[in-house]
């Protein structure tokens, strides 16, 4: 316990008066955050948050130890039928505002997990996004895990149902910016995505995946 308190004096004096103030709202956010959505969200020990999540619709928000999110995280659970799961480990960073949709469905994603701005992970109903650890994806990505009906030509497709197979991402996946990854696809441990890249078919470990749509170029040895 001495230790411990020894510890946090050093850190306290290393940090500057405007290091505090950010903290201070940091803190301050957090508290708002729980205090707002309750029972619907749950959030690690040590989080740093720059503004208040706007969530909406019936869904379970949890986040893990440590995470700084920086910028607003947008989360939709719109499935009046199920409710949605949205799961996140600890370390996680966020860089910007991004878009969880849920939709009825699950997002999980592991440790050390950073996002970069303007990005979008939908879900469907009682589907999984499932992203790994250390996975790192630049700004602008799109993770669409649903598609629509289109089979029946004399109805409009936005009267169709909606169906999903699910995505998994893999640990040690670095995703770079712009990149889309479409339903049903499974990208295996320590591959590369490029920048802008359409990922339509899944993805073995280590592969290097350029192109629309996306193609194996390399392999990481």
């Amino acid at each position: 316990m001495k230790h411990d308190w020894l510890k946090f004096c050093r850190w306290f004096q290393s940090k500057n008066i405007v290091d505090w103030f950010l903290y201070i709202k940091c803190e301050l956010v957090l508290i708002s955050t729980l205090l707002i959505y309750r029972r619907q969200v749950s959030i690690g020990w040590n989080a740093l948050m720059d503004s208040i999540p706007l969530i909406r619709g019936r869904g379970i928000v949890a986040i893990g130890k440590r995470a700084h999110i920086h910028g607003r995280i947008s989360v939709r659970f719109d499935d009046k039928d199920s409710p949605g799961n949205l799961k996140i480990a600890n370390h996680f960073t966020s860089d910007g505002d991004i878009y969880l949709f849920p939709r009825g469905g699950t997002i999980s994603m592991g440790h050390h997990v950073f996002i970069g701005q303007h990005t979008i992970i939908q879900s469907y109903r009682n589907s999984l996004i499932e992203i790994g650890n250390n996975v790192m994806m630049a700004a602008g990505c799109m993770i669409y895990g649903s598609n629509h009906v289109i089979a029946r030509k004399g109805v409009p497709m936005c009267l169709q149902m909606e169906i999903s197979k699910g995505i998994k991402i893999g640990d040690d996946v670095w995703i770079g910016g712009g990149v889309a990854i479409l339903d049903g696809v499974e990208i295996g441990c320590g591959a590369v995505i490029a920048n802008g890249a359409v990922v339509t078919k899944s993805v073995e470990a280590d592969s290097i995946v350029a192109g629309v749509p996306g193609k194996v170029i390399a392999v990481r040895h």
